[in-house]
């Protein structure tokens, strides 16, 4: 190929919440072919996701992947390869990403630690995720603990009924668009202060946020799990509620007192008024960490 030579970044999907479409918007990108940085000596690609199946761009990649002169700039966000479905697959490509990438960007403490073994040649940094940016409503707050996610296939069910049945002068409130994971759980059914909620908008869901007195992020310990920072830390922190969570490392959330993990006799009276450090982390605050990074690592060498 004799074009100008780009960064280039593939995204399986663009769902606006994900931190790979942040940064597809903070830098102007297009959606598989991006050019927030310009050099005729280097070939720069950049990856979200060590998805191996680039469909229509798949050999215009592998173009790249195979050029000597290629800088490979790596946003790792999860740990790919413990996904139950998709892991094998996405280990393909992940493993060139750790062996080839020039700088490997991560999202929680345990991708960063991970990480920093097993690059081969790498510099590695620790970016935090955020999110939308919401200015906080005054409500009053009531006895309620609320959770919201697309799917629920990360999140620990049981968790949520043990919370509602030690907690039954709170209200315990999921939204969701998913209801077929609950089909087993005749609790959610019993269980007066439990309630299952279609999902709503982002803002209207922030806004419930800033009615309720806790927020929930309860997920399943597993090895797609281990690395995450979930982004609803920082909503939750938006609308000034403590998170109460499981399934995450106790080291991607320790530098946010307002982060209680989670315990069978957990009694959220106990945690709900505390003062805590909150926080005000958006995307864009993300982006331009990412993008101060690439300048002074990529481009000013």
């Amino acid at each position: 190929m004799d074009k100008m030579k780009e960064i280039i970044q593939y995204f399986r999907d663009t769902n606006e919440i994900y931190r790979k479409k942040k940064l597809n918007n903070f830098f102007g990108w297009q959606k598989n072919c991006f050019l927030p940085y310009r050099c005729e000596e280097k070939t720069y690609l950049f990856f979200s996701e060590p998805n191996k199946f680039f469909g229509d761009d798949y050999n215009f990649v592998l173009d790249y992947l195979n050029d000597p002169n290629k800088i490979i700039i790596y946003d790792r966000t999860d740990n790919w390869t413990g996904h139950k479905i998709i892991g094998e697959k996405y280990k393909i490509l992940e493993d060139v990403l750790l062996k080839e990438a020039n700088v490997i960007i991560c999202s929680s403490k345990w991708l960063y630690n991970q990480t920093k073994k097993e690059a081969e040649k790498a510099k590695v940094f620790y970016v935090p995720n955020g999110n939308d940016h919401f200015d906080y409503i005054n409500k009053e707050k009531e006895k309620i603990a609320i959770y919201g996610g697309a799917k629920m296939n990360k999140v620990n069910l049981d968790s949520f009924i043990e919370l509602a049945s030690n907690n039954k002068d709170w209200k315990i409130k999921i939204y969701c668009n998913d209801f077929i994971d609950f089909s087993d759980k005749n609790e959610f059914f019993i269980l007066d202060n439990l309630s299952l909620n279609s999902a709503v908008t982002n803002d209207k869901f922030f806004e419930e946020c800033c009615k309720a007195k806790v927020g929930l992020c309860l997920l399943n310990e597993d090895d797609w799990t281990v690395g995450m920072l979930p982004n609803k830390v920082f909503l939750y922190s938006m609308a000034k509620i403590p998170c109460v969570f499981s399934g995450v490392p106790d080291e991607n959330l320790e530098d946010y007192d307002f982060c209680i993990k989670y315990s069978k006799d957990l009694n959220l009276n106990e945690i709900a008024d505390k003062k805590y450090n909150f926080i005000h982390r958006g995307w864009n605050n993300v982006c331009k960490e990412i993008s101060d990074i690439l300048e002074r690592e990529i481009l000013c060498n």
